[in-house]
């Protein structure tokens, strides 16, 4: 039986179990995803230009970010000082750009989605 064999009710459990099991070992899920690039150049190169023909705007206020914007020296919302990254509130005004650290900043990508 392959993943595309089972029914809606049981790919959601499973997306959902993935879910659990990917925050729980964060690390090896890096460590796959590096392993996984380093052995596909190719086909990550095709999907990079995917994703950038398809997300200009995010592209743009990136760039913008990475050469115009300083960061804050602490989370802006628990204060924070370790692995701080740059978060945009809105991908029109490019320069909209809070300091979070990446467990807020991962919330605020999740609270987006619902």
């Amino acid at each position: 039986m392959t993943y595309k064999d089972l029914s809606e009710k049981a790919k959601e459990h499973h997306k959902a179990y993935n879910k659990i099991w990917d925050a729980k070992n964060i690390d090896k899920c890096r460590a796959y995803r590096k392993k996984w690039r380093i052995n596909n150049l190719k086909k990550h190169a095709e999907i990079q230009k995917r994703y950038r023909l398809n997300n200009p705007d995010r592209i743009k206020a990136q760039e913008i970010a990475r050469y115009y914007v300083k960061m804050d020296d602490h989370c802006g919302i628990c204060k924070s000082t370790e692995n701080l990254e740059k978060h945009h509130w809105r991908y029109d005004q490019p320069k909209l750009i809070a300091t979070l650290c990446r467990e807020c900043h991962g919330i605020q990508h999740q609270r987006g989605k619902q």
